[in-house]
């Protein structure tokens, strides 16, 4: 069994137990959407995922649901790659102000790209633990990294 917990600074919020033989990249969306059936996730909040949730699919979905997912990318990421991926949602043509959707999409697509630009080479060569096993950043730094233009 393997659990994911939410916190919030430093109040958890959340848990989930799921079973090890299953990816956390295919348990994302799932969460995701317990997370905004409980209300514990609002349009423009940062969720911040260690690599096993990487998957380039798992930012569009993170996107979708109106956050901004930081997941730790894996050292093949290919920015460029992700870039011609976002595209709007089809959700955004019902909606009754399309332009207020799309400024809405616009920035959070717009931070999800300023925080990986400015902090994409620090966290994909970072395997958590410097030269002396000692960890090497904890996610509340890389929270404030990636995050502070927004």
């Amino acid at each position: 069994m393997k659990m994911m917990i939410l916190i919030d600074y430093e109040t958890p919020l959340f848990f989930h137990v799921y079973p090890a033989n299953v990816h956390e990249s295919r348990i994302y969306p799932l969460i995701l959407e317990i997370l905004k059936r409980r209300k514990l996730i609002r349009f423009g909040d940062a969720i911040i995922m260690d690599r096993g949730f990487y998957a380039y699919k798992n930012y569009l979905i993170g996107i979708r649901y109106g956050v901004v997912p930081l997941i730790i990318p894996k050292k093949n990421f290919r920015f460029n790659r992700l870039k011609g991926l976002i595209s709007y949602p089809l959700f955004i043509f019902n909606s009754k102000n399309v332009e207020k959707e799309k400024k809405r999409y616009k920035k959070l697509v717009k931070r999800l790209f300023e925080g990986l630009k400015l902090n994409l080479k620090k966290l994909s060569d970072n395997r958590g633990c410097n030269k002396t096993g000692e960890r090497s950043f904890q996610f509340e730094e890389i929270a404030l990294l990636c995050f502070r233009a927004s």
